[in-house]
């Protein structure tokens, strides 16, 4: 079992029937009923879980509400998965946050339409947020929130499991035509 993680915010959890061990381990309750009893202005937390009869590792993400505009990709989860993302958000370059290109951690936008196998899904018809890690990570991360300054002004939750082959489907998606990418 791995847990890693910095003052989360759990708002609901269910003890599992077929691996109660996890749930009533010490490091789990601490996930659960926090380290603190207040909640953060602004922290992300990034838990790593190592679960099932064939391990799966997952890290999941979350960050409280703030009064101001606060990126998830990059201000939390580029900087504790050390990679750099290409982030789902169906829309435009007009109606997604601007790509981050700045620095060796980056954040760029997959804007959409996506085909998958001969279906194109139309911008409008997509509310999936999804996001893998630019190279060598078999990440695949899937959210409630994009990359819109509406979305980063709400709480947001972005659980990244590692799967090679998802990872694989995923990134067969981003094509030159719909990714808005650094240079």
């Amino acid at each position: 079992k791995i847990i890693d993680y910095e003052q989360p915010i759990v708002f609901f959890a269910q003890k599992s029937a077929t691996a109660p061990a996890l749930y009533d381990s010490t490091e789990f309750q601490k996930l659960v009923n926090g380290l603190h009893k207040y909640q953060p202005t602004a922290s992300a937390s990034g838990d790593g879980v190592a679960t099932l009869a064939q391990a799966v590792t997952a890290k999941i993400f979350a960050s409280a509400p703030v009064g101001y505009s606060s990126d998830i990709y990059s201000n939390y989860i580029v900087k504790i998965l050390k990679k750099s993302l290409q982030v789902y958000t169906p829309g435009t370059t007009a109606t997604v946050l601007r790509k981050s290109c700045v620095g060796p951690l980056k954040v760029e936008n997959v804007l959409g339409p996506i085909t998958v196998k001969d279906t194109t899904i139309p911008i409008g018809q997509d509310s999936a947020r999804w996001s893998v890690p630019k190279s060598d990570s078999d990440f695949i991360c899937l959210s409630n929130t994009g990359r819109t300054a509406k979305d980063a002004k709400y709480g947001a939750t972005v659980a990244c499991v590692l799967s090679k082959e998802a990872a694989a489907l995923f990134r067969k998606m981003i094509t030159k035509e719909n990714s808005d990418a650094c240079p």
